[in-house]
């Protein structure tokens, strides 16, 4: 008994950690994807911002 109950309180240390590990590491993918599309949205905002003003000149001059 004692033996079956020290396996199954292994067990549940074992499970909640490979949780505490998943959580970890969606949270982190998570964080990477939005943090990348930040970054994208960005670096596109900037280029239009910065290109805008060239080609109207271009077209103009």
């Amino acid at each position: 008994n004692r033996e079956a109950c020290r396996a199954l309180l292994v067990l549940g240390v074992a499970v909640e950690t490979m949780k505490v590990i998943l959580v970890e590491v969606l949270v982190v993918v998570v964080v990477v994807a939005v943090a990348e599309v930040v970054v994208v949205v960005v670096v596109v905002v900037v280029v239009i911002v910065v290109e805008l003003p060239v080609m109207d000149r271009s077209s103009l001059g």
